[in-house]
């Protein structure tokens, strides 16, 4: 390359290592955002244009024209112009970079439609290029939906605005027609033509009575901005109940609490927005010192009340905190608004609700029909330790990284198949198999993979298994726990009765010989109803009898269902918890090892 040309190539390259955003809109069409860099430093030297990229292009003000073109000249300039003219204007065009008559052609009309003047139709120039880069950003605000318009703006990017207007062979907007339907619904006039995706005035006149029956802050033009949205979205009521409800909660009514108690019952009945704002207008504020309340709505609302009576006890919970200082209703309220992994998206509910149950009552936690004995047996003990944390560590799993650090810092990562077949009937809740198969994945090391929906670990040169040994789960343990577990095992089982009675703390993980999962019907061999394997179970305590008690990790059934589990022989002494004992021979003959804390 030549001196000259690098030394523009180094001015190119620092201009957009600056980081340009996305180009401002013309004021009619009042989309915000940041300007790209208007210049650069001028050249001392000039450079082919057919070299420049479409930034540079536009920074440099050079232009570009099918007569200056060679047979072999490729211009990724007018690549990203035939890209753009394709993709959003209708223009057939392949983005070879060549500049030939369909791309001038091309051009020319995008030139007419906006009113761009130029002495030459047809030339890329600098003014062109940077109408194409606004028409390719706009063409994305045209195909966005209310939701993916609020999505945008809460990742930092600037809030697109769309204002009343009319103009152009393009201007239907996706998020102008739902708004239309929505306003619709909500008793006001669109007009005759109905809903049409095209902002006109009286669609204008629509949203513009819309915005002053919900107190919405006036703006300088007809808008439909996030406020706008949000309320159309989101429900809000009008101002009369809004000057109720903000009684009933004083200072706590931020706009942030509007959000939290509007956005998620958006498209509810009436009657459902009545009850929910009945019971707000019926808390005690002396219940919920600080932030609480606001916690509270956001966790009650999003879960429709189902569990509010017993939401309120976590309030006495206040005291336990995760890793990060989070209380079990602070860990709820933030699931509840947090943003989730997209299949989750339609299940925030249902979560929520099931976070709830596990958290109150850890009995409802139960493998199912996986092999998932151990952690889940770690599990139960868990949430009835620490449950903040444990509900920390869902709410990461279910992020759209899908990955939380533990206690111990270690990374535990969402299992790549556990939002497969999100309806499968597998006995589980989703965060039970979300964090069980996370878990799973996490102990059996780098040289394997669990598959959640074969329940197998998988990799290369290995058999696939089942289950984890004490010693992959105790791995599990010390990074969930921030402390040392360690294996012990047995040979003789007076020697594990004494260990057991004086060493071994409540929720320690017995392993025991246990038959595998036979058939309800009669084996098809004599080696079916021989072969056995290891169940994990937590150890509660030993009786004066030697009789062990035991949580099974079936949690409130007797068996996993269509399985049959007959050995070692045992009795249920709680169905509701999953709590069973197993006579001294039982467990003598079955006891293979435990996994116990080791602080």
């Amino acid at each position: 390359m030549r001196p000259a040309v690098q030394k523009i190539a180094a001015a190119v390259a620092a201009a957009s290592l600056s980081g340009a955003a996305l180009p401002k809109a013309p004021a009619e069409f009042s989309i915000s955002g940041d300007e790209v860099a208007s210049s650069l430093v001028s050249p001392l030297h000039r450079v082919d244009p057919f070299e420049l990229s479409f930034d540079e292009l536009i920074q440099t003000g050079e232009s570009l024209s099918s007569q200056g073109s060679g047979p072999y000249s490729i211009s990724p300039a007018v690549s990203d112009a035939q890209t753009i003219l394709s993709e959003c204007a209708g223009a057939a065009l392949t983005p070879d970079g060549k500049f030939g008559p369909k791309t001038e052609a091309a051009i020319a009309k995008f030139q007419r439609d906006y009113g761009l003047s130029t002495s030459t139709p047809g030339v890329l120039d600098a003014a062109t290029a940077q109408r194409l880069k606004e028409f390719q950003f706009e063409a994305r605000i045209r195909e966005a939906h209310l939701s993916e318009l609020l999505d945008w703006s809460s990742s930092g990017n600037p809030f697109p605005l769309i204002v009343e207007q009319s103009r152009g062979p393009y201007e239907f907007f996706q998020a102008v027609y739902e708004a239309q339907q929505l306003l619709q619904e909500a008793g006001f006039d669109i007009g005759s033509t109905g809903a049409d995706g095209r902002f006109g005035t009286n669609t204008g006149s629509a949203l513009s009575a819309f915005q002053e029956s919900r107190g919405l802050p006036p703006s300088p033009s007809v808008t439909l901005d996030r406020n706008s949205i949000e309320a159309l979205l989101y429900r809000l009521p009008d101002l009369e109940t809004q000057r109720s409800l903000h009684r009933s909660l004083g200072s706590l009514y931020t706009q942030e609490l509007q959000r939290a108690i509007f956005g998620s019952i958006a498209r509810e009945s009436p009657a459902h927005r009545d009850q929910i704002l009945q019971h707000l207008a019926s808390l005690d504020r002396r219940e919920f010192p600080g932030d609480m309340l606001r916690d509270y709505v956001k966790v009650c609302i999003t879960t429709q009340f189902e569990r509010a009576s017993e939401l309120q006890e976590l309030v006495a919970s206040k005291g336990q905190s995760d890793a990060e200082g989070r209380t079990i209703l602070e860990n709820l309220a933030a699931l509840s608004v947090c943003p989730l992994a997209p299949p989750l998206d339609g299940f925030r509910s249902s979560i929520l609700v099931s976070c709830i149950d596990e958290a109150l009552s850890p009995a409802e936690l139960n493998q199912g029909t996986k092999g998932t004995c151990s952690v889940t047996s770690v599990l139960w003990h868990f949430y009835s330790v620490d449950p903040s944390e444990a509900l920390r560590l869902v709410r990461g799993l279910c992020s759209p990284e899908g990955q939380v650090r533990t206690r111990s810092g270690d990374l535990l990562s969402r299992a790549p198949d556990s939002l497969m077949n999100i309806y499968a009937a597998d006995g589980r809740t989703l965060p039970e198999r979300i964090l069980q198969s996370a878990l799973m994945d996490f102990g059996d090391g780098s040289d394997a993979i669990y598959s959640n929906e074969r329940d197998q670990h998988i990799g290369e040169g290995l058999v696939h298994e089942k289950g984890l040994t004490l010693e992959e789960l105790g791995k599990v343990c010390s990074a969930i726990y921030g402390s040392v577990f360690k294996v012990k095992t047995f040979t003789d089982p007076d020697q594990a009765r004494a260990f057991l009675q004086t060493g071994c703390p409540e929720g320690s993980i017995i392993s025991l010989k246990w038959p595998r999962n036979i058939p309800l019907q009669p084996p098809a061999s004599a080696s079916q109803t021989e072969e056995a394997g290891h169940h994990a179970v937590s150890f509660l305590g030993l009786r004066k009898n030697g009789d062990m008690v035991i949580r099974n990790p079936w949690g409130k059934s007797s068996s996993p269902s269509g399985t049959e589990f007959s050995n070692p022989t045992r009795r249920v002494l709680d169905p509701a918890t999953g709590t069973e004992v197993l006579p001294l021979e039982s467990w003598r003959e079955a006891f293979a090892a435990v996994l116990y804390r080791n602080d």
